[in-house]
């Protein structure tokens, strides 16, 4: 399964895309 978080810094945004295949 792969988490997304999307965040909204100013006028830019940020996707961190963290993957857990070992958890």
């Amino acid at each position: 399964m792969s988490i997304v978080f999307t965040k909204m810094s100013g006028s830019g945004n940020d996707f961190i895309i963290i993957d857990n295949r070992e958890l």
